[in-house]
């Protein structure tokens, strides 16, 4: 037998129409009068004698207020930049979806969408604001760890560089610290925790010189921090869930109505954010008195993605095992994503077990342990 090498090239069929490469998008400052934004950018998948030279324009088809407020203009040398043609107010629209229609060198178009960010300026005073923490603290023996910020009620959401922090009475809280310039608040290791359950009402004085806001011009902001000592038999006796999105989309406020959700009227709006309607709906799933959610632990995906471990624990007395309430949660699994994601996420594992899929994390045997530690 011989073989004979052959080599086939393939012709280029102009079948793929550009898409902008611009994932981060544009920014422009509010309150700035009207002119160039940026210069748009475009890819091709086709060979460049189907590609560039590209050619931008707003869509057509795009709303009248699109074509109101931005126009795409072609410079000498061929480059195309978005302009806009009226001042824009973040408080009124932080973010636009502009369509742009993009066409190669043969006509094939087809529209992206551009996303512009409407630059924050610090151009609005605060005013008093309030906020309440809840953290969990394992035995009491956490070390120090930033718990949440000081709140106060702003427009502006860009300014923190121009706003200082400081407790009204730092005497009156040993136990917590604060970066005077983030308004970060941090539980400091060893906090003396006499109860399961201690609420500390701080008081703080927030400043802004840039607005005028300082002095006897500062603005008072009060945060209500409630810390629950967390003991060991929660933890041991934890079920766990692991859902498809990050922590930080899931402590997003949920909204919507809260028909579902246990403790609210119905028809009520609620803004509560995911951990927080997490635990009311377990309260009834379980019938327990007590539900803690006290872990959201990330999870780095081998794709790119994260995920979040969920471990919660039920009393009234005593701690359920975890078998039962994951056995509950796993039979309503469904009701569960309906109620508390509206379809947002799915809960891809009850009973985290990283043994699952064989070989993924173990060459040889798997097991399964809970490690503890104070943090």
């Amino acid at each position: 037998e011989h073989y004979v090498e052959c080599i086939i090239t393939l012709e280029d069929e102009n079948d793929n129409a550009p898409v902008l490469a611009m994932p981060d998008g544009l920014v422009w400052p509010e309150n700035t009068q009207p002119g160039k934004v940026g210069e748009l950018i475009a890819t091709d998948k086709d060979t460049p004698k189907n590609g560039p030279p590209f050619t931008f324009s707003i869509d057509p088809n795009a709303p009248k207020d699109f074509k109101e407020k931005f126009s795409v203009d072609r410079a000498a040398n061929g480059e195309y930049y978005l302009v806009t043609k009226k001042v824009f107010d973040r408080e009124a629209q932080k973010t636009y979806s502009i369509p742009i229609k993009i066409a190669d060198n043969q006509g094939l178009a087809d529209v992206s969408y551009l996303t512009l960010v409407i630059g924050d300026e610090n151009d609005n005073d605060m005013a008093p604001g309030s906020s309440n923490i809840f953290v969990y603290n394992y035995l009491g023996l956490a070390p120090t760890t930033e718990i949440g910020r000081v709140y106060v009620e702003d427009p502006d959401d860009w300014d923190l560089p121009f706003k200082t922090f400081r407790f009204q009475d730092p005497a009156q809280f040993p136990d917590f610290g604060l970066d005077q310039n983030t308004g970060i608040i941090s539980m400091k290791e060893g906090i003396k925790l006499d109860e399961e359950i201690k609420t500390y009402h701080m008081q703080f004085i927030v400043e802004d010189e840039s607005r005028g806001q300082a002095g006897s011009n500062a603005v008072p902001a009060n945060v209500t921090v409630t810390v629950k000592k967390l003991p060991a038999e929660a933890v041991t006796k934890s079920g766990s869930i692991r859902i498809n999105i990050p922590p930080e989309k899931f402590l997003a406020s949920i909204g919507g109505i809260s028909n579902e959700i246990p403790g609210s009227s119905f028809g009520e709006l609620t803004d509560e954010d995911g951990r927080s309607v997490l635990t009311k709906l377990l309260r009834g799933y379980f019938n327990a008195t007590h539900v803690d959610v006290f872990t959201l632990l990330p999870v780095n995906l081998a794709d790119g993605g994260q995920s979040t471990d969920i471990r919660f624990s039920a009393h009234g007395s005593p701690y359920l095992p975890a078998e039962r309430m994951e056995l509950a949660v796993a039979r309503r699994k469904a009701d569960l994503e309906r109620q508390l994601g509206g379809g947002r996420f799915k809960i891809v594992m009850v009973k985290i077990d990283e043994c699952l899929i064989e070989r993924k994390h173990c060459e040889g045997s798997c097991y399964n342990s809970l490690e503890i530690d104070n943090q």
